[in-house]
């Protein structure tokens, strides 16, 4: 069988392409989206965009409803489904998240780095049980500078074992505090996180939350394997902020 010449290789590799933009643009609209929209969000011709909406759809990674909306299908939520599954972390992390969520009030998160911690997928949340809370981030990829949970994932926490953050640049009316979570090999993989709005957080209550993950981060940490060395000091008198990007003492 003879191999597709170099421009045939381009070609179909710039249709995948294409066609995996239209589904990620298809799986973030909660209410579907439409030909039109979905072309326009994607900058591709309008052709085009039928024409690899029409492949998804006849492999069940996207449905069309009778308003002519499409909408993230059946086949994409099974592989979304098993690759979640298979996330031991994913399972794992549910006591501890509802534990935080009981215990500070607030709205827990797990959270896995992405592009070598530069972003940070929301894999997990409990919802705070105030009608004043976090928007729903399960699913979410930020950008982690000037992030409490970046800084967990970056592993710069002070002694206390968590960092904190407040009004940055992605939530200017919210306080976070973070902890790293580790693997066998004491290599951070993930981090536990409270989210809050600022008024309900002053910087004494945020430091008694900080606690409380990293003491949640480190349970689920043991559950995974992770041995801490116990001749390592434990100080929390001074917690490390998260400010621009870089750890610092307040």
């Amino acid at each position: 069988m003879s191999k597709p010449d170099s421009a045939d290789g381009s070609r179909n590799t710039r249709s995948v392409e294409r066609a995996l933009d239209l589904l990620d643009l298809v799986a973030r609209s909660a209410d579907g989206t439409t030909l039109s929209s979905a072309a326009r969000d994607a900058e591709l011709a309008t052709s085009t965009a039928a024409r690899l909406l029409q492949s998804l759809a006849a492999t069940d990674f996207v449905t069309r409803d009778e308003h002519g909306r499409y909408r993230a299908g059946p086949r994409l939520y099974q592989i979304g489904a098993l690759a979640v599954g298979n996330l031991a972390i994913y399972s794992l992390s549910e006591r501890h998240l509802r534990g935080l969520a009981e215990a500070t009030g607030e709205t827990a998160y797990v959270g896995l780095p992405v592009e070598g911690a530069s972003k940070c997928l929301y894999l997990r949340q409990v919802e705070s049980p105030h009608a004043i809370r976090h928007a729903h981030w399960a699913g979410l990829v930020i950008e982690t500078p000037g992030t409490a949970i970046g800084a967990a994932l970056h592993d710069q926490v002070g002694p206390g074992g968590f960092v904190l953050s407040r009004a940055t640049r992605i939530e200017p009316d919210a306080a976070a505090a973070a902890a790293p979570v580790r693997d066998t090999s004491g290599s951070v993989i993930a981090a536990l996180s409270i989210i809050g709005p600022s008024f309900r957080l002053p910087d004494e209550e945020l430091e008694r939350i900080g606690a409380i993950v990293a003491q949640s981060a480190a349970d689920l940490s043991e559950e995974l394997g992770y041995v801490e060395d116990a001749s390592a000091p434990t100080d929390h008198t001074h917690p490390i902020w998260t400010v621009a990007g870089a750890a610092t003492r307040r």
